[in-house]
């Protein structure tokens, strides 16, 4: 799709390389009442993940927590 197509242009372009896998939960990301997140965006903060490309909605909430790139969609 249009996300993975964009990732691979900037890798070529950055010379970066990079691995594909999906979150184990499924999920873009909603916090818990612990303050830890779920998804992509728990990935992130955990450091499990140093960027997430997907068509992730820009909340406040997450604003807080994770950077965004402009949105592009």
């Amino acid at each position: 799709g249009f996300c993975v197509d964009m990732l691979k242009e900037l890798a070529d372009i950055l010379k970066f390389k990079y691995q594909i896998r999906l979150v184990a939960d499924g999920v873009y990301g909603v916090p818990g009442a612990n303050g830890t997140w779920t998804g992509m965006v728990g990935e992130l903060i955990s450091r499990k993940a140093d960027l997430a490309v997907a068509g992730l909605t820009i909340t406040a909430e997450r604003e807080k927590v994770i950077d965004f790139s402009k949105p592009f969609m």
